[in-house]
């Protein structure tokens, strides 16, 4: 299917994604590669190990037991005294095999030395024997129990390991090894599993138990290993594969296996016992099984990309506005481009908003955008709230009946979603996390929650309910902003000074500049904006100007006539006379063509004619045999025919047959000279055979050869024969027997050519030339020319037959040469027919093209002078056409000019073209003039209006609108997933519901089918559900790219998500990003940047910062740079951590934008919130400088002894290695050992980088700097680094420990690791410069303000903006801030009044407070106003630079944002 160039751009941008993909993700066809596996017969027989039936519950897999192993299990039985001295291994180690001496070497009692055999005493034998098999049985149990606790462990830390890196890992059970040596060294071996199934792992951590158990009873047929393999049989296997899915993997498989194997390969073999797996070169599948960690599949993600692309090519997939974007194709939304909500059947405006949680105005913007836009970018720093917005978010577009995903690189942003959505709306969205057991029962309570109000709810009712306080809230709002609107026109009309080129214009000022300005501005006939400039440049005004005076009005017609093109449309001067004059010259053949035709009675047909003229002129060509006497005889004998023609013929063939030996007998004889005796061809011949014989024997001739039989050839051997040598080998005697056999045909050929020749009288050929095949070819070649002129001469005489010419004499030249003539003047006259058809067809299309109606007269003029054949008139309006063109692309470009001016301008434009042909001057002072008319415009602007109390009216709408909406969102979100329901939903939604009320408690006898087949319903019924919370990797497996799209993707932390995250905006037809740059970014992808680079340059030609696609981008990134721009858009209010921990990011990453909105409750408090600890006998390994041991025992010291503290209970920990992945490793198993497993899950303890905790958080987060002393490092100074010591330093909610083996002067002041130490040291706000502050003022009285505040010391910002709120100062401590409003002496108007108390109340119920001072009492006693500003501070633990913080008890408030 043909492409545009969005759809070809789009390919291709996925192509390169495929093949980046093929760069990175390798065809793992080994399971061998595999993280980890645990055969299935690890785990038989192990006490404290239960497999599948063993297990207490049936979906459980296995089960592993911690055992306990006690001292006495550690106690070896000692061995009895006898033995002493012979035990030959460490006894207590139970890993060691019983060894024992056969002798040893004593001193006797007189000190000489004697050996001893062991089996010399039966009871030390017996002692031995009794010792070593009880042994035996304590080394094993004690061996099991420990091989029982590793187990334990590893599947402890696998829990962990899937906690941190879920999206990337998942846990299965597989069955059916599939084992081939593939023939293709390409594909190599493959020994990989052909069935598995999704497992989890829960931990009972009080029990000690860990049980692994199925996701849900399927079974996955896995098809990775077969990439890029042909597999035969396929859709059979395929149907095969179905059908095993919902079989129980644990259930006998044997014939699925055989008959997998023999539809893949007729040799291929299902063999049961797997105690020795081969890899042959025939596929075998053995009946293996194991449990087994694995990274997820890249084929997921490979086959998704080849959809799309096939989607694409296909023209079955659009291109979603957000890619069209990505690759350059789609810029901002049009203004005015509503809501895709506007097709719903009941209508959501864009202006309103159904948030149920607290909300600000970047929550609100990020509606209005998305309703205008197709996509929204958000910057969400840490703990701003980006769940919360994203909360609202869903909400709101649930009650406009939108389908909406929600998805990120990481599980864990995801995984607190949907608690936050409200109760009665909650089981609508369903969080899809690890694709666990979890996942399923979010599904099923989903289903049921839909089934249920599908019967409960009418639907009706609910409908006529939302359309009533729909129109109410609808005219609710249409009050409020006519309201508003008139109260806006007035301020900003009657009240607002222009702005004017640096001056401040009243109306009064511009009506006095109009009437005194002497330059004229009537020419310009419209009203004209402020914001607009002079559509074209003085040239370009210039030019037009011009053109009008230049041109007359009859010459406009031109812009809408076309003129014919020379060369395209009209031949040129020369060509039409050429054209003419060869006609003339072609008609001469008319007359003399007509006698021909009488005289031959030939048709006048091209090819006819061209054929005879073929022939003729064949013959005419070797005319000179016909009239040479010398070949007169063989003529004669050919054109005789028969057997006298034969003879020639075939005298022909045969001597051409030998020359062909001649001349390769020739070829091998001319580079040998051969000198032989003077004797007769038959005796040398006999003489080469005797000497031959000999030498084909093996002997040598000797004497007794040259006494008897090879007598007669001595001279072959002793005199000079071949090259000046004697005969030595077989190969020279068979060089000599060619030479016979060459002069024997020579001299044949010579008899048979010579007879034939002297019989006609011609020339013989000399037998003694010594080139004599090549003096035989030449005289073959004029025989040969003779035969093919009688064959030309035949074939004439054939095709002439139809026509009047058999009186002619075939044999005579003159025939010929007359004939060449006459037929010449045929095809002429034949010329002259066609010049004639194509004179006509030129008339015709000059005549169709000069009647177009935008045709110009000048045609006319043309087709005349066609007609009449004049190629004077022609030439004459050739000139004139010339003339015409000119003067064509002025008018053109008049209209071109004109064109640009009257986009802005209409009725001056509309002026100008009125005016062509008059002389009117140049305004010189047009640019004056344009200003002039801008201001008389704004001047009439000014309207009178009038200013009424409109304030409690306004308030009143206000108190409607929220008892409207409060149903709202329920109400509506209920009704449109019940409406959209399709019958088969409905159907699948019941059926669900009767099977699990048949399933019962389980116990039933069929209850296991009656919960596949409620599964197998809800495969159909869960479409039904309208928000779905799932990762990336989740949402490629779950969602097919062909499925109808989303209308809304919210992505969260996309500063995570990686490149490919960009195949799930083709899923949606809105995206919201919500990322932030600050935060950790994708980086390394694990390939070399020039293969990836060769790739740009292949596939992202003509795409926007195609080579900033390379891997190391984020999804946040490419939103920022395609989504249409409307200015930053970032959520600046944090709650997470308190003021103290926070403000460490907010100055280091945001230039201090965040808003710290949590201030704790008494009991959240922990002293200090930020506290450096350090330790002073740090160091770092020498092995591994990643690792700092003193740390490590340090933090689990203080955990250790925190756990135990009443401040910390209940709180979850956290800790952050600031450097590599290895101490954070060791650190999780000392804290795992110091506190126990219990403890450890209880407090919900994650140890990893900053990555690991990215989107995450805890109360209590450790950091360890790992360097140390002794040791070279560089300075942590790269954006990298920065982006991870800001998601570091933003975790804990309400203590941050940094634990360090460095002081300050031990590290560069530019390091980041400088920055915190120094922070966390001394954890107050830095003194700023504030010179530019003034500046921000909005008066003269607020800069006095600001003054005194700065005077004191104080951090304070001034215009500080606050959601929709601006305040005109913020006096800023460690753990408060205190809101500061001048209000001067101007009365502002009774809005503007009610707007302040409007603004104080909204933030006083957030947390704020506020202290106001009017300018009346700050001017007459500054200090006396200022006092109570003082108290205030020190009220709240407001401090300044200048003195000590004070300890200050503080009312606990707990702030919920705006």
């Amino acid at each position: 299917m043909k492409q545009n160039g969005t759809e070809q751009k789009a390919k291709n941008f996925f192509e390169y994604l495929l093949a980046l993909n093929s760069l990175v993700g390798k065809v793992t066809r080994d399971y061998r590669e595999f993280e980890k596996n645990w055969p299935t017969a690890e785990f038989i027989s192990l006490p404290g190990c239960y497999l599948f039936d063993q297990c207490e519950d049936e979906d459980t897999f296995l089960e592993i037991h911690r055992p306990e192993i006690t001292r006495d299990d550690e106690t070896p039985p000692p061995p009895d005294p006898i033995l002493s001295g012979w035990i030959d291994f460490d006894y207590r180690n139970e890993r060691r095999s019983v060894t024992r001496l056969n002798e040893k070497t004593v001193l006797d009692d007189d000190e000489n030395e004697i050996t001893i055999d062991f089996s010399e005493d039966p009871k030390r034998v017996t002692a031995f024997e009794s010792w070593e098999n009880e042994w035996n049985s304590w080394a094993e149990r004690l061996r099991e129990k420990k091989k029982v606790n590793d187990l334990y462990v590893q599947y402890f830390d696998l829990i962990q390991q899937l906690e941190k890196e879920g999206e990337t890992l998942e846990f299965i059970f597989a069955r059916g090894l599939f084992c081939w040596q593939h023939p293709d060294e390409k594909v190599g071996t493959i020994r990989y599993p052909l069935l598995t199934t999704k497992l989890e792992l829960e931990l009972d951590a009080e029990k000690g138990i860990i049980s692994i158990k199925q996701v849900q009873v399927a079974t996955n047929v896995e098809r990775e290993m077969f990439s890029g393999v042909r597999i035969n049989n396929i859709e059979k296997i395929n149907e095969l594969n179905e059908s095993i899915q919902t079989t129980s993997i644990l259930d006998n498989l044997d014939t699925f296996f055989t008959q997998y194997i023999h539809l893949f390969d007729p040799n291929g073999k299902f063999i049961e016992d797997h105690s020795k797996i081969e890899i042959n070169e025939h596929p075998a599948i053995y009946d293996e099984s194991f449990f087994s960690l694995r990274r997820k599949s890249v084929r997921v993600l490979r086959d998704d990309l080849e959809k799309i692309i096939n989607g694409i090519v296909e023209g079955d997939l659009d291109v979603t506005p957000a890619l069209q974007a990505i690759v350059g194709e789609q810029s901002e939304a049009e203004d005015g481009e509503l809501s895709e909500a506007k097709n719903d059947k009941l209508d959501f405006s864009a202006n309103d908003l159904y948030f149920p949680l607290e909300s600000n105005e970047q929550q609100k913007e990020i509606v209005n955008r998305i309703e205008h836009n197709y996509g929204v970018s958000v910057q969400g720093p840490p703990g701003t709230g980006k769940t919360h917005t994203i909360a609202n978010l869903v909400s709101h577009f649930l009650a406009q009946g939108k389908k909406i995903l929600i998805t990120s690189q990481k599980e864990s942003p995801l995984k607190v979603l949907k608690a936050k959505i409200p109760k009665d709306i909650r089981d609508l969205c369903v969080p899809v996390l690890g694709g666990g057991r979890e996942s399923l029962q979010e599904i099923e309570q989903s289903i049921r929650s839909l089934s249920e109000k599908l019967g409960e709810l009418d639907v009706q009712k609910l409908k006529s309910e939302i359309t009533r306080n729909k129109d109410l809230l609808d005219q609710s709002k249409r009050n409020e902003a006519r309201l508003k609107n008139d109260l806006r026109t007035y301020a900003e009309k009657e009240g607002t000074p222009l702005e004017y080129k640096g001056e401040k214009l009243f109306k009064y000022d511009v009506a006095k500049r109009l009437a005194e300005s002497p330059i004229s501005y009537t020419w310009l006939h419209d009203e004209i904006e402020m914001n607009l400039t002079f559509p074209i440049s003085s040239p370009e005004f210039r030019e037009l100007w011009d053109l009008k005076g230049k041109l007359q009005k009859e010459d406009l017609a031109l812009v809408k006539e076309t003129l014919p093109k020379v060369e395209k449309d009209i031949r040129s001067a020369t060509s039409f006379t050429d054209l003419i004059r060869k006609g003339k010259e072609l008609e001469k053949s008319v007359e003399p063509t007509k006698q021909i035709q009488q005289k031959y009675n030939v048709p006048l047909e091209e090819k006819v004619i061209k054929s005879l003229l073929t022939h003729v002129q064949g013959v005419y060509q070797n005319a000179g045999i016909l009239s040479n006497s010398e070949y007169k005889l063989i003529l004669d004998d050919c054109m005789a025919g028969g057997k006298r023609e034969e003879r020639w013929r075939t005298l022909l063939s045969e001597l051409k047959a030998k020359n062909e030996e001649l001349f390769e007998l020739y070829h091998l004889l001319v580079t040998h000279t051969i000198n032989l005796p003077n004797k007769g061809r038959q005796e040398l011949a006999e003489d080469f055979t005797i000497a031959k014989e000999r030498l084909q024997s093996g002997k040598k001739p000797n004497a007794l050869f040259f006494l008897f039989k090879g007598k007669r050839t001595k001279y072959l051997f002793e005199t000079s024969i071949l090259n000046g040598e004697s005969i030595r080998t077989v190969e020279d005697i068979e060089l000599l027997e060619q030479s016979l056999s060459y002069q024997q045909k020579r001299d044949e050929a010579a008899r048979v050519f010579n007879g034939n020749m002297t019989d006609v009288q011609m020339e013989t050929i000399n037998l003694e030339d010594e080139r004599f095949p090549h003096a035989l070819d030449q005289k073959m070649q004029q025989l040969d020319v003779l035969l093919k002129v009688v064959d030309a001469i035949e074939a004439f005489k054939e095709e002439i037959k139809p026509y009047t010419m058999s009186q002619l004499d075939v044999f005579s030249v003159e025939t010929y040469k007359q004939l060449v003539g006459e037929l010449e003047v045929v095809l002429q006259f034949v010329e002259y027919e066609k010049w004639l058809k194509q004179l006509d067809e030129e008339g015709a299309q000059l005549t169709k093209a000069g009647n177009q109606e935008d045709a110009h007269p000048i045609w006319k003029d043309f087709i005349t002078a066609y007609k009449t054949k004049d190629d004077g008139l022609w030439k004459e309006r050739l000139e004139k056409l010339g003339h015409l063109e000119t003067l064509q692309l002025d008018v053109k470009r008049f209209y071109e000019l004109l064109h640009v001016l009257a986009s802005p301008l209409p009725l001056t434009g509309q002026s100008i073209e009125m005016s062509v042909g008059q002389t009117i001057h140049f305004p010189e002072d047009y640019e004056e003039a344009f200003e002039l008319k801008k201001l008389h415009t704004w001047l009439d602007e000014t309207k009178d209006m009038n200013v009424g109390l409109i304030k409690n009216q306004i308030e009143e709408e206000h108190k409607e609108q929220k008892r409207l909406i409060q149903d709202i969102v329920s109400q509506s979100t209920w009704k449109n997933q019940i409406e959209r329901i399709t019958e088969s939903e409905k159907r699948s939604l019941s059926a669900w519901k009767t099977y699990i009320k048949r399933f019962g408690k389980g116990t039933g006898k069929y209850a296991h089918q009656h919960l596949k087949d409620a599964r197998n319903e809800m495969k159909t019924a869960q479409s039904a559900i309208p928000v779905w919370i799932m990762p990336v990797n989740q949402v490629l497996e779950n969602f097919p790219v062909t499925n109808d799209k989303f209308d809304i993707i919210i992505f969260d932390e996309s500063s995570q998500c990686d490149l490919f995250s960009i195949n799930v905006l083709m899923r949606g037809k809105k995206v919201i990003v919500v990322g932030d740059d600050e935060q950790i970014s994708p980086t390394d992808i694990g390939t070399k940047l020039d293969d990836v680079h060769e790739l740009v340059r292949r596939y992202l030609n003509g795409i926007p910062n195609g080579n900033l696609f390379d891997g190391n981008i984020s999804l946040y990134e490419i939103a920022e740079q395609t989504f249409p721009k409307e200015g930053k858009l970032m959520l600046r209010e944090h709650f997470r951590c308190v003021p103290e921990i926070i403000q460490f990011s907010n100055d280091l990453s945001y230039g201090g934008e965040m808003i710290p909105l949590r201030l704790p409750l008494e009991e959240e408090k922990i002293d200090p919130p930020v506290t450096a600890i350090k330790v002073n006998d740090g160091y770092n390994d020498e092995k591994d400088k990643d690792i700092n041991v003193p740390e490590i025992d340090a933090i689990v010291a203080d955990m250790k002894e925190m756990v135990k503290d009443p401040k910390y209970k209940g709180q979850t920990f956290g800790v952050i290695a600031l450097q590599g992945q290895k101490q954070a490793k060791l650190l999780e198993s000392r804290i795992r050992e110091a506190l126990g497993e219990k403890e450890y899950v209880d407090r919900k303890i994650i140890c990893g980088n900053s990555y690991t905790l990215q989107g995450d958080e805890r109360d209590i987060i450790f950091l360890s700097m790992i360097v140390a002393p002794g040791r070279r490092f560089m300075a942590l100074t790269k954006t990298s680094d920065k982006q991870r010591f800001n998601v570091a330093a933003s975790r804990a909610k309400n203590q941050m420990r940094l634990y360090h083996s460095l002081d300050l002067e031990d590290l560069n002041p530019d390091d980041l690791r400088y920055r915190l130490l120094s922070y966390c040291k001394d954890p107050n706000r830095t003194s700023e410069q504030f010179e530019d502050l003034e500046d921000k003022c909005d008066s003269p009285f607020e800069k006095d303000v600001l003054r005194m505040i700065l005077a004191r010391g104080y951090k304070v910002t001034p215009q500080v903006v606050v959601g929709r709120y601006r305040i005109d100062f913020v006096i800023e401590g460690i753990r408060d801030r205190l809101a500061v409003e001048c209000d001067g002496e101007r009365w502002h108007g009774p809005e503007k009044f009610e707007e302040d108390m409007q603004r104080q109340e909204s933030l006083e119920r957030s947390g704020w407070k506020f202290w106001r001072v009017r300018g009346r009492e700050f001017y007459f006693n500054r200090e006396k106003a200022m006092e109570s500003l003082w108290e205030k501070l020190a009220e709240m633990g407001i401090t300044s630079n200048q003195a000590p913080v004070p300890e200050v008890k503080q009312r606990a408030t707990n702030l919920h944002g705006i």
